[in-house]
């Protein structure tokens, strides 16, 4: 049962992390007027999911806290996102974007993990 709560979790986040790349596929789907992708650019989705694995190697290391995660992650966001984009306040912010996206993906599978183990 806890291999299939692990592969359960492994294909959401998953899901989640390719879910800009179905979007844009689809996006003659959405109708004019609503273009909600177009807050985090293409050119900085893969920071998502490199983000999302830099936060789980952190997590490994003793001595810094779960708090202090996210910081790190922003921070790491905002480079990224600057390197890619240009010095601009439209890199800082795509940084910003990409780093609480990947928060968000690892917060959803911690509490889809709780809601499976009935402790959430």
């Amino acid at each position: 049962m806890k291999k299939v709560k692990a592969l359960l979790i492994v294909l959401i986040m998953l899901f989640i992390c390719l879910l800009p790349i179905v979007a844009l596929a689809a996006d003659e789907a959405i109708p004019d007027g609503v273009d909600i992708w177009e807050y985090i650019q293409p050119e900085v989705y893969s920071l998502v999911p490199v983000l999302f694995v830099i936060g789980l190697f952190i997590k490994k290391i003793p001595g810094i806290p779960d708090w202090l995660i996210p910081i790190i992650l922003l921070v790491l966001g905002v480079i990224g996102a600057v390197c890619i984009i240009g010095l601009t306040i439209y890199g800082f912010v795509q940084g910003i974007l990409v780093a609480g996206a990947a928060v968000f993906v690892h917060q959803l599978g911690k509490q889809v993990k709780n809601g499976l183990n009935g402790t959430g």
